[in-house]
């Protein structure tokens, strides 16, 4: 049987240690791990967006998140806005919505904002040129199976 490398074993408990960390800050707040990412989302890209923009930056099924849009609308924490001429797609937090933002998913964001200043630009830069080569060399084994 083939051996995992302690580096590979080393990212791979850092990654579900840091998984576990924002499941257990949903439960604290009493959503779902889809619903923390989707504020999450929102309090980087702004107040308004859609379902297609947070699908492909979530990298989750368009299902997962029609789903969850769907109980946010209907808890009152987001609306669909519609123009005349468009489809609606636009999807608007409501005061609610705007509320737990500010007050549940801020905190932690101004939380990674502080982790990531304690690092140089050139740290950073190394620490996402390592993770994206990662990426690439195992994404191409993986698209040849």
């Amino acid at each position: 049987m083939y051996k995992i490398c302690e580096e590979s074993k080393r990212y791979n408990i850092f990654y579900k240690r840091n998984e576990k960390m924002y499941h257990d800050i949903a439960v604290k707040l009493g959503i779902s791990d889809t619903v923390f990412w989707i504020f999450h989302s929102i309090c980087e890209y702004g107040d308004t967006f859609t379902q297609k923009l947070l699908v492909d930056y979530l990298c989750s099924p368009k299902q997962t998140i029609n789903s969850a849009i769907t109980n946010l609308i209907k808890d009152g924490y987001m609306s669909i806005k519609c123009e005349e001429d468009k489809k609606c797609k636009e999807l608007v937090l409501t005061d609610k919505g705007t509320e737990f933002c500010e007050s549940k998913i801020l905190p932690i964001v101004k939380a990674e904002n502080e982790a990531y200043a304690k690092f140089s630009k050139e740290e950073l830069e190394l620490f996402f040129k390592v993770l994206d080569t990662k990426y690439e060399i195992i994404k191409e084994s993986a698209d040849k199976l």
